[in-house]
């Protein structure tokens, strides 16, 4: 569907709202490191499932991170445009987690796995994969922060809102997934 002028700019002032709004707490943690976790869901919350990662994302933004006092500044996109890549360089991140959902046969767990830029080769275009941002940061910005892929697994991905049952059954299970996040984001170095 092509956008009008008028509803492109719209989308963008959306857009930027979402980044202005967005939960950025920056404080001292009690390890001396000064930074916060930049978490980005992606998704469209109207076709069904597609939004579980959003939904997943802003969860463990607001119930699991910043309820423990953590910083996080979470943002929300529709898709990962290059744009992205200036809020990847950031010189105050600890790290970059990515959450998006994904069609899976069956059922499954919610995927946690790191990413990293040295497999791919950047190209140009208005999608782009996690890994393609964190070369743009690294090429364009010189910083490409350490970063994990989660993957809420859905089902259905028709147009509508709200969630299958199986979606609504993994985003009760955030806490488990924040606490796996940051024994593994903890667990890395900060070099």
């Amino acid at each position: 569907m092509k956008l009008t002028g008028t509803e492109q700019q719209k989308q963008m002032k959306r857009q930027n709202s979402n980044r202005e709004n967005s939960n950025r707490e920056n404080s001292n943690r009690d390890d001396g490191r000064c930074g916060y976790l930049l978490l980005i869901g992606y998704g469209n919350s109207l076709r069904r499932d597609d939004g579980g990662g959003v939904a997943m994302a802003q969860r463990l933004a607001h119930y699991c991170w910043c309820s423990r006092g953590l910083p996080v500044r979470l943002l929300t996109v529709t898709q990962l445009g290059p744009e992205l890549a200036a809020d990847l360089a950031a010189e105050d991140i600890i790290a970059a987690v990515f959450v998006d959902s994904a069609a899976r046969d069956g059922p499954g767990p919610v995927q946690v796995e790191r990413i990293t830029s040295s497999a791919l080769s950047p190209s140009l275009g208005h999608q782009l994969a996690p890994a393609a941002l964190l070369v743009y940061a690294e090429l364009l910005y010189g910083r490409c922060p350490r970063a994990w892929l989660v993957t809420v697994p859905g089902t259905d991905y028709s147009h509508g809102e709200g969630f299958s049952p199986r979606v609504e059954q993994l985003l009760t299970h955030t806490a488990a997934v924040a606490d796996r996040l940051l024994a593994e984001i903890e667990g890395t170095s900060y070099a």
